[in-house]
C-alpha cells in the first residue's frame, strides 16, 4: 500500500507518460534532488527511490526495460521530522474518546506498547 501511494502520489505524476527506457539516472536524481527541496522528509525521499527501483527491477526482468535510473542515486538529507508524542493528558483523552469504538483496543495497543498503525493492522 505504501509503494502504492509512493507511485500515485510522486512517481506516476512526474514520470508517468514517458516510455520505461527514456527516463534517465540524470532525471531521477534531479526529482529526487527537488523533492528534498520541496521540504518532503528524508524517509520519503527514501521510499521514492525504493519504490521505484523495485518496479524498475521487475520491469528489467520481464525484459521491459534495461537500466534502472533508480539506482546509485545520491539522496540528500536534513529534513528529518521530529517525532512528536503524545503527553500522558492528550493519550488519557484519546482513550476516553475511543471508548466504546471498534478502535479502541488498537489505540491502547499502540499507546501501551508503543506499535505503529501498521504493526497494529498486522495483528491477528
Amino acid at each position: 500500500e505504501t509503494y502504492r501511494q509512493t507511485f500515485l502520489y510522486h512517481i506516476f505524476p512526474k514520470f508517468g507518460d514517458m516510455k520505461l527506457n527514456k527516463v534517465t539516472h540524470r532525471m531521477v536524481q534531479a526529482f529526487i534532488t527537488e523533492l528534498h527541496k520541496a521540504g518532503y522528509a528524508d524517509k520519503t525521499v527514501s521510499l521514492v527511490r525504493a519504490a521505484g527501483r523495485q518496479a524498475y527491477k521487475a520491469a528489467m526482468k520481464e525484459g521491459a526495460a534495461y537500466h534502472n535510473p533508480f539506482n546509485d542515486l545520491t539522496l540528500p538529507t536534513g529534513n528529518a521530522k521530529a517525532v512528536q508524542s503524545l503527553t500522558v493528558e492528550q493519550a488519557r483523552g484519546l482513550l476516553h474518546a475511543a471508548r466504546g469504538d471498534r478502535m479502541e483496543v488498537a489505540l491502547r495497543l499502540m499507546l501501551s506498547l508503543g506499535l505503529r498503525r501498521g504493526e497494529v493492522c498486522g495483528l491477528s
